[in-house]
C-alpha cells in the first residue's frame, strides 16, 4: 500500500480512463486527483504538489508528451519514445552549464522518489550518444541552439563560416567512447562522428549533417533573428567541455550577427572524412587538408578561429562573459 500523502494526478480527456486509473490507484492507498485536459492539469500543479503524474499523450488543448519544470527547463519524449532534456533559454555559457547541471539532480531526485515509493524497481539513469543495442545505427546527441540575426536563406553562408570549427571543436565536444574500428587505436574523441555522413543537411534524424540547415515555422521571429539549430555535439559529464563548445561557438555566432567573417581561409577540403579521422586520433596530430592548399591540426584551425575573436573583441560591443 502507498504512503497516504502519496499523491497521484491523472490527465486524460476520456473519462472512461480517467475513472479505471483512479479506481486502480486508489485502491492502493493513492491520493488521485484527476483532470480532464492540459488546463485543469496545469492549475492543479500550480495549487498542489504531486508524486506522480499520469497524462495522456493527445489531448484538444495540448499534449501530454512533456512538461516544463520550476527552473524552466523541458523534459519531453522525443522521436523513438526516449526522453530528452531542454534547457531553458540562457544568455551566457555559464548560465547555460549551471542549468544543465541542475537538471542533471534533478533527474537524480526522481529516480530517488521513484525507488522510494517502489523499492524492488531497477532504474538506471545514463547520459548517452548511442543506443545500447544498436549502437553502429542509432545515436542521439546534444542539439544546441543559438539566436541568429540573420535569415534562414543565408544559412548555407554561415555553414561555410562555422563548419572547420564545428570539425576542430571535437577535441572539447567529445564524450569519447572505447571503438574497435579498424582505422582507430581502440580509442575514439566523439561518440557523434561517424554517424554525421554529409556537410549540410536538414535532416536530423538519418543522413545527419556537420551544419544543420534545419528551420522550423517555430524558429523563425518575427523581430528578424532565427534559431541557429546545431545537431553535431556529442551530450557529455564534462562541464568545462560544455562551457567551451556553446562558448566559442557562440562567441562566433555574435560575431557573425555583428557581420564579421569567420573561418576566412579554412574551408576544409573534406569535412566529412577530416571529422571521422579526427575523431579517431585522440592525439590530434591529424593533418587536415584545406582546399587552399594547407594542412593544418584540429588545434591549429582553433587558434586561427581564436586570433579572430581577439580581434573583434578589441573592437568592444561584446558580452563580458565573451572575455573568457
Amino acid at each position: 500500500m502507498a504512503e497516504p500523502s502519496t499523491r497521484v494526478l491523472i490527465v486524460d480527456d476520456e473519462a472512461a480512463q480517467r475513472i479505471v486509473l483512479a479506481d486502480i490507484f486508489e485502491d492502493e492507498g493513492y491520493a488521485v486527483t484527476s483532470a480532464s485536459c492540459v488546463e485543469e492539469a496545469r492549475s492543479s500543479i500550480e495549487s498542489s504538489d504531486f508524486d506522480l503524474v499520469i497524462s495522456d499523450v493527445r489531448m484538444p488543448d495540448g499534449s501530454g508528451m512533456g512538461a516544463y519544470t520550476a527552473q524552466g527547463s523541458r523534459v519531453y519524449l522525443d522521436h523513438g519514445g526516449h526522453p530528452e532534456w531542454c534547457s531553458p533559454e540562457v544568455r551566457s555559457p555559464a548560465e547555460l552549464v549551471t542549468y544543465e547541471l541542475a537538471s542533471e539532480r534533478l533527474l537524480i531526485a526522481a529516480r530517488e522518489r521513484v525507488l522510494h515509493y517502489l523499492p524492488q524497481t531497477q532504474l538506471t539513469l545514463f547520459k548517452s550518444n548511442l543506443c545500447p543495442v544498436n549502437p553502429e545505427q542509432v545515436t542521439f546527441g546534444c542539439h544546441e541552439a543559438y539566436t541568429c540575426w540573420k535569415s534562414p536563406h543565408e544559412l548555407p553562408q554561415i555553414g561555410e563560416q562555422l563548419i572547420p570549427h564545428i570539425v576542430s571543436r571535437i577535441a572539447y565536444a567529445g564524450s569519447g567512447r572505447l571503438s574497435p574500428h579498424p582505422r582507430g587505436n581502440g580509442f575514439e574523441i566523439s561518440q557523434r562522428a561517424r554517424h554525421l555522413v554529409q556537410v549540410m543537411g536538414s535532416e536530423t534524424t538519418r543522413s545527419r549533417a556537420i551544419f544543420s540547415t534545419r528551420v522550423k515555422e517555430s524558429d523563425v521571429s518575427r523581430s528578424g533573428f532565427i534559431r541557429l539549430h546545431l545537431i553535431a555535439k556529442d551530450a557529455t559529464r564534462f562541464p568545462l567541455g560544455t562551457y567551451l563548445t556553446c562558448g566559442t561557438t557562440g562567441l562566433l555566432v555574435l560575431l557573425i550577427n555583428a557581420g564579421y567573417r569567420v573561418g576566412r581561409d579554412l574551408t576544409l577540403r573534406t569535412p566529412v572524412e577530416s571529422l571521422h579521422r579526427l575523431s579517431l586520433d585522440p592525439m590530434l596530430q591529424q593533418k587536415l587538408p584545406l582546399v587552399d592548399g594547407r594542412q593544418l591540426t584540429a588545434l591549429e584551425i582553433q587558434e586561427e578561429y581564436l586570433a579572430t575573436c581577439e580581434r573583434a573583441l578589441q573592437r568592444g560591443g561584446f558580452p563580458n562573459w565573451a572575455d573568457d
